[in-house]
């Protein structure tokens, strides 16, 4: 993959698809007037795990959802996120592609999952996917009560005591990137076809973040696009 930093973001092309790795400075007039070839597709995102498809008739609608899928070309799939995990997949091969958005409790509800099991519904295989996580909150930074810690242990089979350490405060730091990982290998996502941009959110002045600024914050886009 070739990754180019520019200073809206970050754009990976591989394989007839791009992804636009959004910064603080990627709001939806910007990215209109940078990229003004694609159709920006958005949804209304909840924290939940409702997945909607996107076609001709309904690309421009924003649904109440947390993932979107397509199998448009130059229709961009947006997710905005300021702290939460924009996890893009796509299946070259069936020219399929997914934009996700995953706060913690999307990761609690499987939300990845539930959308990598839609695309599989329609045809693809495990081995055609590609996993795409860009920058989120890390787990230095995403300090969490007993009962999130707890909801998010029930996500996954097989969990680390690793990607969880107790703070002083009897606090909790959680790793939702290992959390997402474990749960795409589960059903099936080699590790090999999984890659990740390693940048925190809370830390990185680059990128809004709700941790840091709490309401002040903005949110950064991202997407995911067929040519």
């Amino acid at each position: 993959m070739n990754i180019q930093e520019l200073e809206q973001g970050f754009l990976i092309e591989a394989s007839r698809t791009k992804i636009f790795l959004g910064k603080k400075n990627s709001e939806v007039e910007v990215l209109q007037k940078l990229f003004p070839e694609y159709n920006l597709s958005r949804i209304h995102q909840v924290h939940g795990n409702s997945v909607v498809m996107k076609d001709n008739s309904n690309w421009s609608d924003r649904p109440e959802a947390d993932a979107q899928w397509s199998t448009l070309k130059s229709t961009a799939l947006c997710i905005s996120t300021a702290d939460c995990i924009p996890v893009f997949i796509y299946d070259a091969r069936n020219q399929r592609i997914a934009a996700i958005h995953a706060g913690w409790r999307g990761v609690a509800q499987g939300i990845t999952v539930k959308t990598f099991q839609v695309l599989l519904n329609e045809g693809t295989k495990p081995e055609d996917l590609q996993v795409i996580i860009g920058p989120h909150i890390q787990k230095n930074s995403f300090e969490v009560d007993e009962n999130v810690k707890d909801e998010l242990k029930k996500s996954v089979k097989d969990f680390s005591a690793n990607w969880i350490q107790t703070t002083a405060e009897n606090k909790f730091l959680v790793d939702l990137h290992q959390l997402i990982k474990s749960q795409l290998q589960e059903v099936g996502v080699s590790a090999d076809h999984l890659s990740t941009l390693f940048l925190d959110t809370k830390t990185d002045l680059r990128f809004h973040s709700y941790r840091r600024d709490k309401e002040k914050s903005g949110r950064q886009i991202s997407f995911i696009v067929q040519n």
